[in-house]
């Protein structure tokens, strides 16, 4: 009994030596924090930290900033269910900006059944659940806002048995975007529509025009950019204050003198977007010429007199091509949403070799899916039924759209987008579900071209991926059970030794 009460006794001692020690350690702990707050980002990617251009605009901002995640109360849906997996990772986002804000409100609604999903919804009747409202207000003014789907927050990607094989979260890109653009409100991007040669107009048409763009301009509209026509037949050149040009479908070649006109003003700092699809002569199917081969030969971009074909899942041919945006680090290919583009009988738009260009480089936007169920169509003119052949067709991946930077200056400027589909722009191509995919194409490609950095495409995408074993089954078995006997092993030594002291002791 002597030997009990003097164990309990040292036993004791221990247990409240150990417990002051955590006191100490939680009291100076919680001193430190209330007297300097600091928090230590220590994630390879630094995923917990905001980057500096968030960290500017917040700085910045005058007014009061309210997120609101608008969305039901139950999931249902799988584009719900992707939606609340993107609020999630938005939610902890959000907490880092207004640690950086003076006035940044974060809240949740519930779209059915609730007073304040009806309010929303009267104030801001463009919105539709799942989405995030960005509401922007200066004091005496009314408030801007700016709605967010879950395509602009994160990119899921599949794997086998329903399993998340990564994940692209750019929200940061797309909300500090949105802030940028509500504080500066309406600012301008000045934009000419190229007339003259048969391109698709801005004359108000119906939902199926193929050859008018009064959709795409209303949503261009709301997002900063101001267009205006320009016939480059009749005018002498581009004017100076155009801040990007727009060549939408021309269906007639385009002169020398015109060509030369867009050239100059390429030259001369200009940039734009051109949208070339494959245009045919009805009499005897020949491709009619752009006029514009020639320049775009100089910068390195090459279009291809062909129409990419693909098979669906019945095993039937269409001209009707998913357009998905390529992989890489260029700062406009990351801000792109992540969704197809419906592209119809499209053109390749290719790199030539890079010592074609010297002064300018060429990345590809948009790629078409793999082959052998996809291909670039060399035989336009015989009008059969198109036909894979090895040595002359070009393989999936195609690539379907090109960005063009010069490089004859201190930093790379961008200078092209081009596409080789235009009828994705028209009233067709902006009505019913591609609307978004097709307008903020538009969109983020003309502020890119603009220089307006107000898509923030400079922001890194967190990328994150699981730890997978590597080697054959056999050896991560034999892992395995190797761990298990060192675990064993290492318990068994503990106890022993235990046991020793205290039997010595």
């Amino acid at each position: 009994m002597k030997f009990l009460s003097q164990y309990w006794r040292r036993e004791r001692r221990g247990i409240a030596s150990g417990v002051c020690v955590v006191a100490a350690l939680l009291a100076a702990n919680w001193g430190v924090a209330a007297v300097a707050p600091q928090a230590w980002d220590v994630t390879e990617q630094r995923r917990l930290t905001l980057s500096p251009q968030t960290q500017d605009v917040l700085a910045e901002l005058q007014g009061t900033v309210t997120v609101t995640l608008f969305a039901e109360s139950e999931v249902r849906t799988a584009r719900e269910r992707t939606f609340d997996d993107s609020a999630a990772m938005l939610s902890d986002l959000l907490k880092r900006y207004k640690q950086h804000a003076r006035k940044f409100d974060i809240e949740r609604v519930t779209a059915n059944d609730s007073v304040a999903g009806q309010r929303l919804k009267q104030r801001f009747p463009d919105i539709t659940a799942p989405c995030v409202v960005i509401t922007y207000q200066l004091p005496g003014e009314e408030p801007r806002h700016e709605v967010l789907q879950h395509e602009d927050l994160a990119e899921f990607h599949g794997a086998p048995a329903g399993r998340v094989a990564g994940v692209d979260f750019f929200a940061e890109q797309t909300v500090t975007a949105a802030l940028a653009r509500l504080a500066e409100g309406q600012l301008q991007v000045k934009v000419c529509c190229l007339t003259g040669h048969g391109e698709a107009s801005l004359v108000v048409e119906g939902p199926d025009s193929t050859r008018s763009l009064s959709e795409l301009a209303d949503y261009l509209r709301m997002g900063g950019v101001q267009m205006e026509l320009l016939d480059l037949s009749q005018a002498t050149h581009v004017p100076a204050d155009a801040d990007v040009v727009l060549l939408a479908g021309p269906q007639a070649e385009y002169a020398a003198s015109d060509a030369a006109k867009l050239e100059t003003y390429f030259k001369h700092g200009g940039s734009g977007l051109l949208l070339l699809d494959l245009v045919q002569n009805h009499r005897d199917g020949a491709v009619v010429p752009t006029g514009l081969d020639r320049l775009l030969r100089k910068w390195g971009v090459l279009l291809g007199n062909d129409f990419v074909v693909t098979t669906t899942v019945d095993n039937q041919l269409s001209t009707v091509v998913r357009a998905l945006p390529a992989d890489g680090d260029h700062p406009l290919a990351r801000s792109m949403p992540r969704a197809s583009l419906d592209f119809r009988q499209a053109r390749s738009v290719r790199l030539l070799p890079v010592t074609a260009a010297p002064t300018a480089v060429c990345t590809p936007l948009l790629l078409s899916p793999d082959g052998p169920h996809c291909w670039a169509e060399t035989d336009v003119v015989s009008r059969n039924v198109p036909q894979w052949n090895e040595g002359r067709d070009l393989p999936g991946p195609v690539s379907l759209a090109v960005a063009v930077e010069r490089t004859d200056r201190t930093t790379p400027a961008p200078m092209l987008v081009v596409v080789g589909d235009a009828e994705f722009a028209t009233n067709r191509g902006m009505t019913g579900p591609r609307q978004y995919a097709a307008g903020t194409f538009v969109l983020r490609s003309l502020h890119w071209l603009a220089g307006t950095k107000r898509a923030m495409q400079d922001i890194p995408v967190r990328r994150s991926r699981p730890y997978q074993l590597t080697g054959t089954v056999q050896a991560q078995r034999g892992l395995v059970w190797k761990t298990m006997l060192f675990l064993a092993a290492l318990v068994s030594t503990a106890g022993a030794t235990v046991w020793t002291m205290r039997r010595h002791g």
